[in-house]
């Protein structure tokens, strides 16, 4: 290192003056004398961080770090039901009512009919409708062909487990389908929304289609950003990237945005098909609201885990499929009008820099309390860490609150290994220090050894 200043000092001094030589000599000074006594902290603390960053790059703390995120979820105050959305769930009891399953087109008619006469701002059939299930398909096709606001869906990714689905071909034909795809964690956690399932292709899923209906009521339609991203008002919905948050190499095909649950499932409005077509709702439940059709039942098996499906003390609860597109187009239509946030992230460079100042506040203050006694120490350090995975808690879940999804299992455990490192390194540092003494004392006693015999000699001469 010093030949390195030298070597460097040398060629500052050809091409400068004296003056600045000697500022830069007393820079090199000032650099050494730090390095010297901060050594401790210079060596944990990027020590640390590397290794966790290196730890987390290749994936290992994804899962810790999605759970953590889910239990933010649950533990964020309850938001009140968005008033804006009626969903008909179709229930078990509803299935053995007309005693097949799907139900027949004239059953699906009348159904439709009477959603309409309630005036709804958009109706979504989250059914798969493709073929016809007679009888009453003729029918059917009179329904879509006169309910401009009625909205199908189909299958766009197909993958060696499911096939791409059709959609309802009038309704295929008049562009009134979007896509019910749905994304889903290695882990079986639904945590992103599809806005648009394929590069490349202009077909939305069902919930973006349902929230642009109700917008372009507002007088608001999609408008590009100055980056590309979709803007809607004043919100631009910024694509998913593979490594956002605590993601790593995650599928970020298509245009996909961070869900931002309003809470466990029956988190909207819900009614039966039963109730519907007995009348048994109120007369304006639906009117200029949006209107969903899905499958509730258990045996129909459309439902998906979701952040709120695992509970503290509870059996995991599946949301129907639905539900999950409602809250696509409920996140969208929030945040556009209401200014609800949406999750964001930060970039991989701010989160590996907030890695390294919690492991670098360990370090920092470790190192410097290391010549006080072992059992201050010890106490001092724990409280340190105690304290200091308190505050990354705290401040990781008021940033979710606000909309900001940043790491928590990451720092703590930085904060972990700092503790455990620097602890060691001034363990090692006071054993060095007293074997150094202790090899003083010695040399010491050598040398009086050896001067108590030159004098003995001296004395056994004299006499």
């Amino acid at each position: 290192m010093k030949s390195f200043y030298t070597k460097l000092l040398k060629r500052f001094e050809t091409g400068a003056s004296l003056s600045d030589a000697k500022k830069f000599n007393k820079i090199v000074s000032k650099i050494t004398d730090v390095s010297r006594k901060w050594h401790g902290t210079l060596v944990i603390a990027p020590g640390v961080a590397g290794l966790i960053i290196g730890i987390r790059l290749l994936g290992l703390l994804q899962p810790l770090e999605l759970a953590a995120l889910d239990i933010r979820f649950r533990l964020r105050p309850a938001e009140p039901v968005d008033k804006r959305f009626v969903i008909i769930g179709i229930e078990e009891s509803d299935i053995t009512r007309f005693k097949q399953w799907p139900f027949s087109d004239k059953d699906l008619a009348r159904l439709i009919n009477k959603i309409k006469e309630q005036q709804p701002r958009a109706i979504g059939l989250d059914l798969y409708r493709n073929l016809p299930v007679e009888p009453g398909h003729a029918e059917l096709l009179e329904v879509y062909k006169t309910t401009p606001n009625l909205y199908g869906i189909q299958k766009v990714v197909g993958n060696g487990f499911n096939s791409k689905v059709a959609p309802p071909p009038i309704l295929g034909e008049k562009g009134q389908t979007g896509s019910n795809d749905v994304i889903v964690d290695v882990d079986g956690v639904v945590r992103r929304g599809i806005l648009f399932p394929e590069p490349g292709n202009s077909l939305p899923s069902l919930g973006l289609v349902m929230a642009g209906a109700y917008l372009d009521k507002e007088g608001i339609k999609p408008e590009a950003a100055p980056d590309g991203s979709m803007k809607l008002k004043n919100t631009v919905f910024s694509p998913f990237e593979a490594s956002d948050g605590s993601y790593i190499n995650a599928d970020a095909n298509g245009y996909q945005i961070i869900l931002n649950f309003r809470g466990k499932a029956k988190s909207f409005t819900y009614v039966s098909l039963t109730d519907v077509l007995k009348g048994r709702i109120k007369n304006d439940l639906m009117r200029d609201r949006i209107v969903l059709i899905g499958a509730k039942a258990a045996s129909l098996n459309d439902a998906f885990y979701t952040p709120y499906s695992r509970g503290f003390s509870t059996t995991p609860e599946r949301t129907p499929g639905v539900e999950v597109q409602a809250t696509l187009a409920s996140q969208v239509i929030s945040s556009v009008l209401d200014g609800r946030p949406l999750i964001n992230t930060w970039h991989d460079s701010l989160e590996n820099l907030w890695i390294f100042i919690w492991g670098l506040l360990i370090a920092a203050l470790g190192w410097k309390w290391r010549n006080i006694t072992a059992l201050h120490y010890l106490l001092r350090i724990l409280t340190l860490l105690l304290l200091s995975t308190v505050s990354v808690s705290i401040i990781s879940y008021v940033s979710f609150v606000f909309g900001w999804w940043i790491p928590l299992v990451s720092p703590v455990l930085a904060l972990i290994a700092s503790t455990t490192g620097i602890s060691s390194y001034v363990y090692i540092s006071r054993l060095r220090e007293l074997n150094s003494e202790l090899e003083k004392t010695v040399k010491n006693l050598e040398e009086a050894m050896g001067e108590l015999q030159q004098s003995q000699l001296q004395l056994i001469q004299s006499e």
